[in-house]
C-alpha cells in the first residue's frame, strides 16, 4: 500500500517527538483516550495517526486499535479511520476478518474523498487477502476509478479482471 499513508509529522525523530509518543503510550496504557483525543489541541491528526501507527509497530499491544476504534466512535475522522486499516493490515493481520475490517475503514475514507486514487489503491490491495470478504461490484467500481486516472496500472486491471469485468 506503497503512497498510502500520510506524510510524516513536522516533528523529526526527536526529543520531542519521542516524548509526544511516550505520552501517547501512557495514556492508552492507562486507558485514558479521552485525554489522548484532547492532545488533538497541540498536534493534527495525521500527527497522532502517525504516533499511533509507530506505537502499534512497535508494541504489538492491541490496546491501540481499541483506541482507534474509540477515537472513530468520538469523531469519525479519516484519519483515524486510515490508521485503524493500517494497524489492522500491518500489525494484527493475525485477528480473523482483519481484512475485511481494514477494506470497511477504507470504505469509510473513500466515501468522503471518492477519487482518492491512494486510497482506491489501498482498497484494492486488500480486497482480495485470504479472509477478506468484500463486495465484489464495489472492489469493480474502485478499480474502475483508478483506469479513469491511470489507464495502466495493473492492480486496477487485475482487480477488473479478478471482478469479472
Amino acid at each position: 500500500m506503497e503512497g498510502w499513508r500520510l506524510a510524516m509529522p513536522r516533528y523529526s525523530v526527536s526529543e520531542e517527538w519521542l516524548n509526544f509518543k511516550n505520552k501517547v503510550a501512557t495514556l492508552i496504557g492507562s486507558n485514558d483516550f479521552d485525554a489522548v483525543l484532547k492532545l488533538r489541541d497541540q498536534v493534527s491528526d495525521s500527527e497522532l495517526e502517525h504516533a499511533i501507527d509507530e506505537l502499534a509497530s512497535e508494541k504489538k499491544d492491541f490496546s491501540y486499535y481499541l483506541f482507534l476504534e474509540y477515537w472513530i466512535l468520538k469523531t469519525d475522522s479519516q484519519e483515524a479511520h486510515r490508521a485503524a486499516a493500517t494497524a489492522l493490515i500491518g500489525f494484527y493481520s493475525w485477528i480473523p476478518g482483519a481484512y475485511t475490517l481494514a477494506f470497511a475503514h477504507i470504505q469509510h475514507v473513500i466515501e468522503r474523498d471518492p477519487n482518492n486514487i491512494a486510497d482506491l489503491l489501498a482498497a484494492l490491495h486488500t480486497w482480495e487477502s485470504p479472509d477478506a470478504e468484500v463486495d465484489q461490484a464495489t472492489v469493480h467500481l474502485y478499480a474502475q476509478r483508478v483506469l479513469e486516472v491511470d489507464p495502466d496500472n495493473e492492480t486496477a486491471l487485475y482487480a477488473l479482471e479478478r471482478t469479472h469485468g
